[in-house]
């Protein structure tokens, strides 16, 4: 769910950012012992594309916990302490030229835009992207899902 989810179901604000976030970001786990962490190695790279971020002064006290976190992006993979409610803003379902198709539709457009960060090989327009963020993103699905009967049983 999107940064929207946080504002519904908590009354979080969005922050709108002077520059669109744009490319692929190593988010560090918060927690490497929480359960939806499970057998995922390291930073995750995942890829950003947004023009807004959280209030993380407002997310603070609200009954969430921050998974993920970039020093410049802020939170991605937010956590309900009482619920199996989980929020990713990144978009671990992208393939490997959606970065690229949405940098060259707003250049098409004329807007002035940075290339994406991390993204094209050497910053090469000319190289193909790979994706290697998928994995990550399927296993903290496949350990969200485990957790549901874990949590529907407690309710």
């Amino acid at each position: 769910m999107s940064i929207l989810g946080p504002h519904v179901n908590y009354g979080i604000d969005k922050v709108v950012v002077p520059q669109k976030l744009f490319g692929l970001y190593p988010f560090d786990w918060i927690d490497t012992l929480h359960p939806y962490a499970a057998a995922i190695k390291g930073p995750m790279t995942i890829p950003t594309s947004r023009h807004t971020q959280i209030d993380e002064t407002q997310l603070a006290q609200a009954p969430l916990d921050a998974l993920a976190y970039h020093p410049v992006l802020g939170p991605d993979i937010i956590v309900a302490r009482e619920r199996h409610d989980l929020y990713i803003f990144g978009h671990f379902e992208y393939e490997a030229d959606t970065l690229q198709n949405e940098y060259t539709r707003d250049v098409g457009k004329g807007q002035t835009i940075d290339l994406p960060y991390n993204y094209f090989p050497e910053n090469d327009t000319t190289r193909r992207p790979v994706n290697y963020w998928q994995q990550s993103g399927k296993q903290l699905f496949a350990n969200w899902l485990s957790l549901i009967p874990v949590h529907e049983n407690t309710l």
